[in-house]
Order: C-alpha cells, then structure tokens, then sequence
C-alpha cells in the first residue's frame, strides 16, 4: 500500500565541492609526475580493470605500492573518496553533532587517506586533532602525509603514520573516530570460512572505547552493499555498538528479507575538480554523482539501553512513477521499508518526515 504524504520536511545535503586547500595540494604532487598525461590515462585504465567484478580482483594485490597505479588513484580515486567520506561525515554530523568533539581520529587501511583528508577539512577546525593513518603500504603513507601537511592550516593537525596490516589493530586509549573507509571489500576478497569484516568488527567493539565513532564506506555495488547490511545486523546482535547512521532506527533491515536483494546505497551531486577531469575525461568517465555504502557506529557502554531512534525516515531509493500517477520513493522507517508519494524535491540518502499520513502504512519488505 503507498502512503499518501500530506505534509512532508525535506533535509537534503547539499552540493560537494573539494576543498580548495586539497586541490592545490593535489596540483602541486601531479606536476611533480614525470608520466605522460597519456601513460597515466592508460595507468587508470588499468586500475579500474583491478576494481571491476566486485573488487574480488584487488585480492593479494598491493596497488598502491606500483608507482604508475598509485599515480592514478591519486589524480582519481583520492579525490573521489574524499568527496565520498565528506558526503558521510556531513550526513552524521547532522544526527550525530557530538562527533565533532572526539580529538583523535584513527584511519585503518588508510592508503592516500581519504577519510583522514575529509576529517581534517569536514569537522570543526577550532578542535586541534591527532590524526592516525595506518596502511600496509609505506609508500601510501608517504604521499598522505604530504597531503596532509601540505592542505592543513599550520598547527592544526598532529599526523602520525604507521605501517600495519589489518586484522591487527592499534590501541585506542581516548574515544576516537575510527574509519574503515574502501577497506572492508578488500579483505573480504577471496576470504573463505569466517567473514574477515565480522572478526574486525568484533576486534574494534573489545578495543575501542565507549563514546568512538567507526564510520564504514563501501562501494555503491550490491556485493559490498549486501555484506555491509549483514554487518549491520551483526553489530546490533552484539549489543556493543548504536547504529547512528544511515538507519534512523535500531532495528533489524528490512531489505535483507526481501526475494530481489536490494541494498543500500546513496548517491551527492560533486563538482568535479580539473585535476580530476583531466585524466577522467579521456575515458569517458564522469563522476558528477558518486555512490556509496556505509555504515556508522557508536560504541556503547555495556548494558546501555538504547533509544528507539530518531522520528525520520531515510530515502533508500530514486523516485518512480506510482500507477496511480505521481512520484514515489522507497523509505526506511522503523524496520520497515515503504513506499511514499514524493511531493516537492526528494533524492536517494535524504532524511524526511512523514507526519501527516492520509492512508494507512503497511510493511512491504516481504515483496
């Protein structure tokens, strides 16, 4: 059954652009690059070869420790998933503000460090932050280091990293925000028996301390985005972790009972920086609207009773045309997924509420 919305509050995030500090840092690393435009345009090629069929072929492979792939993923997957962790750190900011309190900030499998380049320039500048990134690959870390230094405003970032490969972990000894960001697919890859990212997890919930934020990014692709919503329903059986985000609930998800396997996944509107345009455009690519999967996580105290969440729904679909005419879109909304009929500008990953309903509700995530 569609419900009718008589009174609908839209809270959409709006527009990313890349920081103009980053760009300039970017700028300043790829001149340095003594490859052809067209050798790097054909190292991205090549990379994506590595990213195709679920990622499943980036098992054993140390990308980012060959020169001309590392170049690539600068020039276009660097920013790319800066723009991706910024698009979330914004989203959980605005459910989450006391996030912007936590003073060190832990990036596991941080390759170029994404997460940590969105973390320095997304929260609050007048927290001064230690900033942890932590990758199997020295020559990663480098360059993320120069990106870091090089786009941050003087004294406003402590930067420390370190070599390791993940399962091990480091010790968190403040509350922290912790990223997982385009890492858990990767571990995954030709992982057979016990799930890789369920043993992390697990691993995380003993070491961190109550009041840390993990924030989880995966790719927009229905093998990533199935396991992450079955990594969902593992850290709630847990009882270690509240579900800050996407969910606006602490219930189970209705899209794994359903016979045609969604998952769920958002999309943002980016503007593309040159830098990126440069070496995207002679492959046709245009990566004006990313996608993503993610997850957001705050540990709790043993036994701490947690609220039924907040009054909103999630958008977790594009809008159709309903058979009786108009739009509609597919929400999450306590454990429920439902179709309402869209009135007025409404994308995949907005926030809404649906008070005022003229017909009644009914679950559909048996369908």
């Amino acid at each position: 059954m569609r419900c009718r919305v008589e009174e609908t509050t839209f809270i959409p995030l709006t527009r990313l652009t890349t920081p103009s500090a980053l760009v300039r840092a970017l700028e300043e690393e790829v001149a340095r690059i003594p490859v052809p435009l067209g050798k790097q345009v054909r190292a991205l090629s090549e990379l994506f070869g590595l990213f195709t069929g679920e990622r499943s072929g980036l098992h054993g492979s140390f990308y980012l420790d060959t020169p001309k792939l590392r170049t690539a993923y600068l020039r276009y997957h660097l920013p790319l998933n800066v723009a991706r962790a910024s698009w979330v750190l914004a989203d959980v900011l605005r459910v989450y503000p006391r996030l912007s309190e936590l003073r060190d900030v832990a990036d596991l499998g941080a390759g170029l460090g994404s997460a940590s380049l969105a973390s320095l320039h997304g929260l609050p500048p007048e927290v001064e932050r230690s900033f942890w990134l932590f990758d199997k690959s020295r020559s990663a870390l480098k360059m993320a280091r120069v990106l870091l230094e090089r786009s941050a405003a003087p004294g406003s970032a402590r930067i420390t990293t370190k070599a390791l490969r993940l399962p091990s972990l480091p010790l968190f000894p403040r509350p922290t925000l912790v990223w997982l960001a385009m890492v858990l697919n990767e571990i995954e890859a030709g992982a057979r028996g016990e799930s890789p990212s369920k043993a992390l997890l697990d691993r995380l919930a003993e070491r961190l301390k109550p009041g840390s934020v993990l924030l989880v990014i995966e790719p927009a692709l229905r093998g990533p985005g199935r396991s992450l919503l079955e990594a969902h329903e593992g850290v709630l059986a847990s009882g270690a972790w509240r579900v800050l985000a996407p969910c606006t609930h602490q219930l189970s998800c209705p899209l794994l009972r359903l016979r045609d396997r969604p998952w769920c996944h958002f999309k943002f509107r980016w503007d593309v920086p040159g830098v990126v345009r440069e070496i995207a455009d002679p492959l046709g690519l245009d990566p004006l609207e990313p996608g993503l999967a993610y997850l957001a996580l705050e540990r709790i105290s043993p036994g701490e009773k947690l609220s039924p969440g907040e009054p909103l729904a999630r958008v977790i679909g594009d809008p159709m045309r309903l058979e009786r005419g108009g739009f509609g879109v597919y929400v999450c909304e306590n454990g429920r997924r439902e179709t309402i009929e869209a009135r007025g500008p409404i994308t995949r990953g907005d926030r809404v509420s649906t008070r005022g309903l003229t017909l009644p509700r009914r679950d559909d995530s048996r369908k």
